[in-house]
C-alpha cells in the first residue's frame, strides 16, 4: 500500500504465476483470469510512471486491487487537489494475500495538509488469545473501559510500532494479536458474569466463592451435600455477622448523637 505517483488508468498485470501453474501466465491471454482481475478506474489517464509500475508488479506476481469488481469502492480517485484528481495510491497484493482481503475502501477523511485519501483494507482472520486460566470457573468477564481510550491508544502505539520492521509474517501475526489482546485486557473492567445482577452480592466473598467452586469440582455425589451445607453456611455466617453489626450500630448511634 502507498503512493506510487503512477497513473495507470485501468491497466493490470501482464504476467502472473500461481501455485497450480508455476509458469508465468499472460493475463491478457487467459480469459477467466483477465475477467477476474480486470480493473475499472475513475482515472482514465496515464503518465510516464505507469509502464514502470506495471513492469514491477508483473515481474513480482502482484496485482493492483484498486478498481477490481470484488471491491466497487476501490475504483475512486485517491488524490484530490486544485489541479485535478487522479489515482496514484494503490493496494498491490500477491494472490495468497488477495484471497485474505475482505474489503478495500477509499476514505473521504484525510489530513488537512494532504491531498491523498486514506486506503482502508479489511483482513479476513480470526483473532486468538490464550485463555485467562485453565479453570473455566475462574475466568473473568471483562468489558472495555471507555474512559481509558487514550491510554489504550498510546499503549498500542508504543507496543505495535517496533513490529513495523518485522518481515516474518508468522512472528508479526502472533505478536500483533497477543499485543492487542493484552492491551484490551489491561484497560478493561471485571464484571459479574451473572446477567441478572449487574453487581455481585456482598455476601459472595472469597470464602463463599471457594465453597461454591468446591461443589462444582466434587466427583462423588454423596459428598456434594456436605459441600452444599458449607456453602450455605458461609452465606448465613456473612448475613448473621452483618445483622450483628447493624444491631450494634443501632445501640451506639443515640450516644454519638447525644455527645
Amino acid at each position: 500500500m502507498g503512493e506510487f505517483n503512477a497513473r495507470t488508468s485501468s491497466n493490470q498485470a501482464i504476467l502472473l504465476s500461481n501455485h497450480s501453474n508455476p509458469n508465468p501466465l499472460r493475463l491478457d491471454e487467459d480469459i477467466p483470469l483477465a475477467i477476474r482481475y480486470k480493473r475499472s478506474s475513475e482515472d482514465l489517464r496515464e503518465n510516464l510512471f505507469r509502464s514502470e509500475l506495471v513492469k514491477l508488479y508483473s515481474a513480482q506476481d502482484l496485482i493492483i486491487c484498486n478498481g477490481l469488481k470484488k471491491w466497487p469502492n476501490s475504483s475512486q480517485m485517491t488524490c484530490i487537489h486544485g489541479f485535478g484528481s487522479s489515482v496514484v495510491d494503490y493496494v498491490i497484493l500477491d494472490l495468497p494475500l488477495y484471497n485474505e482481503i475482505k474489503n478495500i475502501d477509499i476514505l473521504n477523511d484525510h489530513e488537512p495538509d494532504s491531498d491523498n485519501r486514506p486506503l482502508l483494507i479489511t483482513l479476513n482472520f480470526v483473532m486468538h488469545r490464550d485463555p485467562i486460566e485453565d479453570n473455566p470457573y475462574n475466568q473473568k468477564k471483562l468489558i472495555f473501559d471507555g474512559n481509558k481510550k487514550d491510554l489504550f491508544l498510546n499503549e498500542l502505539k508504543t507496543n505495535l510500532f517496533p513490529l513495523s520492521s518485522i518481515d516474518d509474517i508468522e512472528y508479526l501475526y502472533y505478536n500483533f494479536t497477543t499485543t492487542l489482546s493484552y492491551s484490551i485486557n489491561k484497560f478493561s473492567i471485571e464484571v459479574s458474569s451473572n446477567k441478572r445482577n449487574g453487581k455481585t452480592n456482598p455476601w459472595y466473598d472469597k470464602d463463599c466463592k471457594s465453597a461454591r467452586r468446591a461443589i462444582k469440582e466434587v466427583v462423588d455425589e454423596s459428598l456434594k451435600i456436605g459441600k452444599i451445607k458449607i456453602y450455605k453456611g458461609t452465606k448465613r455466617q456473612y448475613i448473621h455477622k452483618r445483622q450483628e453489626n447493624l444491631l450494634h450500630l443501632s445501640k451506639v448511634a443515640p450516644k454519638k448523637l447525644w455527645t
